[in-house]
């Protein structure tokens, strides 16, 4: 879900409107941290309407010929349009700019936080593709930068438990999974009331483990 978080602020690059996007981020990102995720999603949407994903796409465009992909404007604007190519649906052009923004971000920003993001990012797309073993050791990596950057109860860290977590449960391994997802409670993104709904559908699986 890190994609609905992700910072609308490339609109200037191309005339857009920066505050109004500003404006709508903010109020996503206050939705998506109370866990109304239907709320969020909405709010993002309305941020890329059917003239906004053009404006980006053309921001991004620019910076390739002027600035290069290493500066931080060119990769948080890549952030964004991927985020919105997710939210439309269209994965083959997200995972095409993730692989991007992964190797310029393990190039020029190794020990950054926004790489442990862009790594939960990759985990979850890899998990929506059936592909747990992969997405499994993405999202580990991603979780021991982000301890290491942000902090253990960071919001960066909370994302990369979920993402951890999601791919135990996918793998089979509900207890795993509990106990990432109690650590991922304890990120400051997150309050635990947010994650009830799926903590307790993990819980009856770890017992049912227990059971057998």
């Amino acid at each position: 879900m890190r994609h609905l978080a992700v910072l609308l602020l490339a609109f200037s690059a191309a005339g857009g409107q920066p505050q109004a996007a500003r404006d709508l981020n903010e109020r996503s990102l206050s939705a998506y941290s109370r866990g109304d995720y239907a709320a969020a999603q909405r709010l993002y949407k309305e941020a890329i309407s059917a003239q906004a994903l053009p404006e980006f796409e053309e921001s991004l465009a620019l910076f390739r010929r002027s600035l290069g992909m290493q500066d931080d404007r060119a990769l948080d604007c890549m952030n964004i349009l991927r985020g919105l190519k997710m939210i439309r649906g269209e994965y083959e052009r997200a995972d095409f700019l993730l692989g991007e923004a992964l190797r310029t971000e393990r190039e020029f920003r190794p020990k950054d936080a926004t790489l442990a993001q862009t790594l939960s990012e990759t985990a979850m797309l890899r998990l929506g593709q059936g592909r747990i073993s992969e997405a499994l050791a993405v999202a580990e990596e991603s979780l021991e930068l982000a301890t290491k950057t942000a902090g253990e109860e960071s919001a960066d860290a909370a994302f990369a438990y979920t993402a951890v977590a999601k791919a135990h449960e996918m793998a089979g391994n509900p207890a795993r999974a509990l106990a990432m997802l109690d650590k991922s409670c304890r990120g400051c993104a997150y309050d635990r009331g947010t994650l009830d709904i799926e903590f307790a559908e993990v819980s009856l699986q770890a017992e049912a483990e227990v059971l057998r």
